[in-house]
C-alpha cells in the first residue's frame, strides 16, 4: 500500500489531542497531553485513563475507544503517536521507556497500564521482524518478548472500518483509509459529535481532500482554530445548498417545534383539520355545560331523548306542576 503523507497537510499533536479530548471526555475518560516523564524532552504524547474509581473502561467508554485499547482491562494507556516516522528500534525503545517511567511515576501495577505505539504509516513487515504478531482484530499487534509484552502496536491503516475506530483511523497515512473513516463518522457518529468536533474534522477533511494544488498555510498556522474556522466556513457553504427537507433530516418533531408558538403552529390549518383525530369527548374537555348548549334550541337539545328518560330527570314537584298546568 502507498502512504499519502506527502499530500497531507502538517498538523500538530494538539490537533489530534483536541480531537481525542472532545470525543472521549463526554464518557468521563480523562486525557493528558505532552506528559513529562523524563528529565528532558521528548514527552509522552497522550495518556488516557478511565477516570473516577474505575479500574477499567466502562461499556460507554469502550464504544469510543479503538481496537487494542477498548478490549484491554486496564485503567491507564500511554500512547506514543508516530505520524511521519517509520517503526524502528528507537520507536520501540522510546515507547517502552515512556511506559515504565509513567508507571513508576504514578505507582501503578503492571496490570493497570498498557503502552500503545500508534502508527500512521504502514509498517507490518517491521513489526513482524521485532517479534510482534497480529491479534484477532486487524491492525492490532502484540509481542511475547518480555520487555515489549506490555506495549501494543496499532497500525491505523489496518484498523477495521467500525464506528469505534473511526476517530483514530482518520489519522492514518493512506488517503483511502482516511476517507473511509470520515464517511463512517458522518454516517454513524456525527450526531454524537459536538459542534466544535464537527467543525474540526470538516476543516481537516477539506484541507486534506479539497485543497490539492492550492496554497498551503505555514505549518505554525495550522492550529486547532485554523481547522475549525475552515470547517465552519465549509459547513456554512454546504447548508446554503441544501433545501429545507434535507436540513430537517434527523431532526425530531419536538426539536423542529421548539420555540414556535401554538398560534404559529396552527397557521394555515383549517378548523376541520385541527379537529381531525380528536374524539368528541376530548374536544369538549374544559368547556362548561352552559357553553356547550349555547345556540342550541330546546327542540335540538331534546332530540333522541325518550319520554321515560326525560321523566326520570325531572323532579316530582316539576312533574306535578306540569300536570296541573296541562289540566288547566
Amino acid at each position: 500500500m502507498v502512504d499519502d503523507l506527502k499530500e497531507a497537510p502538517f498538523f500538530s499533536h494538539p490537533v489530534l489531542g483536541t480531537a481525542l479530548a472532545e470525543w472521549l471526555t463526554p464518557t468521563a475518560i480523562e486525557i493528558e497531553t505532552d506528559v513529562p516523564v523524563l528529565k528532558q524532552p521528548p514527552e509522552v504524547d497522550f495518556v488516557l485513563f478511565a477516570g473516577g474509581d474505575h479500574n477499567t473502561w466502562t461499556e460507554m467508554q469502550r464504544q469510543r475507544l479503538p481496537d487494542g485499547i477498548r478490549d484491554a482491562d486496564v485503567s491507564h494507556v500511554v500512547i506514543e503517536f508516530k505520524y511521519t516516522e517509520s517503526l524502528n528500534e528507537d520507536a520501540f525503545f522510546q515507547a517502552s521507556q515512556y511506559y515504565y517511567k509513567y508507571r513508576e511515576m504514578k505507582k501503578l501495577e503492571p496490570e493497570q497500564i498498557l503502552g500503545i505505539l500508534m502508527v500512521s504509516k504502514s509498517s507490518m513487515t517491521g513489526i513482524l521482524e521485532k517479534g510482534y504478531y497480529r491479534e484477532e482484530q486487524p491492525g492490532v499487534y502484540a509481542s511475547e518478548v518480555l520487555i515489549l509484552h506490555r506495549i501494543k502496536v496499532l497500525l491505523l491503516n489496518e484498523l477495521a472500518d467500525t464506528p469505534h475506530n473511526a476517530v483514530f483511523k482518520y489519522f492514518a497515512s493512506q488517503m483511502k483509509e482516511r476517507l473511509k473513516a470520515f464517511q463512517k463518522m458522518q454516517s454513524e457518529l456525527w450526531p454524537k459529535f459536538s459542534k466544535e468536533l464537527q467543525e474540526l474534522f470538516t476543516g481537516l477533511h477539506k484541507q486534506w481532500f479539497s485543497n490539492k494544488g492550492g496554497l498551503m498555510p505555514k505549518p505554525e498556522e495550522m492550529t486547532v482554530d485554523y481547522y475549525r474556522q475552515l470547517g465552519r466556513e465549509s459547513m456554512r457553504q454546504m447548508v446554503q445548498h441544501l433545501d429545507a427537507k434535507e436540513l430537517l433530516k434527523g431532526v425530531s418533531m419536538q426539536e423542529r417545534l421548539a420555540g414556535v408558538s401554538t398560534q404559529e403552529r396552527l397557521d394555515g390549518i383549517s378548523s376541520q383539520e385541527r379537529l381531525d383525530g380528536i374524539s368528541s369527548q376530548e374536544r369538549l374537555n374544559g368547556i362548561s355545560t352552559q357553553e356547550r348548549l349555547d345556540g342550541i334550541s330546546i327542540q335540538e337539545r331534546l332530540e333522541g331523548v325518550e319520554p321515560e328518560e326525560l321523566a326520570k330527570s325531572l323532579s316530582p314537584e316539576f312533574l306535578e306542576a306540569l300536570i296541573q298546568n296541562y289540566k288547566k
